[in-house]
Order: C-alpha cells, then sequence, then structure tokens
C-alpha cells in the first residue's frame, strides 16, 4: 500500500542533494494567484487614474523582479508593447500599482497583460480586454416573449442607478416626443453592471409601433 500511494503521488523523491534538495516531496506545483483591478475588464468611466495588479502565492512565495506588465496602446509617453514594470511599485508586498500620467480618459478596446512567477518558477499570465468611456445610456434587449399576455420586458444600461425611466410608444417614430404614450409600469428589477430590467403593459397589437427609453 506504501508502494501504490508512491506511485499515485507520482513517485516523488527528495535525494537530498544537488539542486532537487529542497524539491521532491515538497515540490511547488502550483501557479502564483494575479489578478488586474484596475482597469476592470468591460468599460471602465473616467478617468483611470491608475493599473493596479495583485499577486500573491502562499508556497514558495512571489518573484517580484519576474512581473511583466504590457499594454497594446502608449502609456505614460511608452509606445505599445512597452515594459511597464518600471513605471511602478509595490504599495503593498501583495499590491503592484503604476499611476498613469496623464489620466486616461478615453480609449477604444484595448487589453493590458500582466504576468509573473513565484520562486519555484511556475508563470501566471492575465489580460483584461477593457475600454475607457463616459457613462451611456442604451437598450440592450427587448423581450417580447409575453406579447399575447400584453407583458413587454426592456432592458437598458442604467449608469446613474435612476429608478424615474418611463417607456414610451408611439405609431410614427418622427412624431414630437410630447406625443409618445407611455406604457404602464408592471415591475423593474435592477442588475448587476448598472442595468435595469423594466416590464410594461402593452396593447394587443403592437404591429408597427416604436418604443423609446426615457429617463
Amino acid at each position: 500500500m506504501t508502494f501504490a500511494r508512491w506511485v499515485d503521488l507520482g513517485c516523488p523523491i527528495n535525494t537530498g542533494t544537488g539542486t532537487g534538495t529542497n524539491y521532491g516531496w515538497h515540490l511547488d506545483d502550483l501557479r502564483p494567484t494575479l489578478t488586474i483591478s484596475s482597469p476592470r475588464q468591460n468599460r471602465n468611466t473616467p478617468a483611470l487614474t491608475e493599473f493596479r495588479i495583485g499577486a500573491a502565492d502562499a508556497y514558495s512565495g512571489i518573484s517580484n523582479s519576474t512581473l511583466s506588465v504590457k499594454a497594446d496602446f502608449a502609456v505614460n509617453g511608452l509606445a505599445p508593447n512597452s515594459e511597464l514594470a518600471g513605471q511602478g511599485s509595490f504599495a503593498r508586498p501583495d499590491i503592484f500599482v503604476i499611476p498613469l500620467n496623464p489620466p486616461i480618459t478615453n480609449l477604444g478596446h484595448s487589453h493590458l497583460t500582466a504576468s509573473v512567477m513565484d520562486a519555484q518558477g511556475n508563470r501566471t499570465t492575465v489580460k483584461v480586454r477593457f475600454w475607457v468611456a463616459p457613462p451611456d445610456f442604451r437598450v440592450l434587449s427587448l423581450d417580447a416573449a409575453h406579447q399575447k399576455e400584453g407583458r413587454l420586458e426592456v432592458r437598458f444600461e442604467n449608469p446613474d442607478a435612476r429608478t424615474d425611466h418611463s417607456v414610451l410608444r408611439t405609431g410614427d417614430v418622427a412624431a414630437p416626443l410630447g406625443t409618445w404614450s407611455a406604457l404602464p409600469l408592471l415591475g423593474w428589477e435592477a442588475e448587476s453592471n448598472f442595468v435595469r430590467r423594466v416590464e410594461v403593459q402593452i396593447p394587443s397589437d403592437v404591429s408597427g409601433s416604436f418604443l423609446r427609453v426615457r429617463q
């Protein structure tokens, strides 16, 4: 049974000599934890003032000198895909911060990539796809599955977390806004990421109708 357990573990061995002295049974075969907390994935509202990266390893520890940070856009006057680790420092043993000067207020779809190794040599790489833009307002989806029951569901971005929206209807999209009819509100729910879902009552026949969400 002892030999069977040894085989199941991959036949680890610690000879006590050479470069493998501290390995064998105690080999660190787990990659470190690496997280990019700023920027967040997808849209970030301006201004983005820093890159913030968390790195930790509970076994052999992080090898700080191996930390690499690169962006596919210009940062602090450096060309895209330049090494940015020299632009920042560890604010805490596990938090690395790169100040942005000037802050980023408008940026299209871009990527930030970070990688680090632990003292054993295990590497972790993470990449975040994001963009920087002011909060906007747009309809995300329209669910007419319950149209025969006289109900319609609208989901839209709600960056200001407002609760006073109304859904208007008209048969002529060019009609003045004051002539649009407000639909009765049946219920609403706030979802994550500043998304609001509203359910409204609609007439039995809404063919040829146009809807507008007003805040």
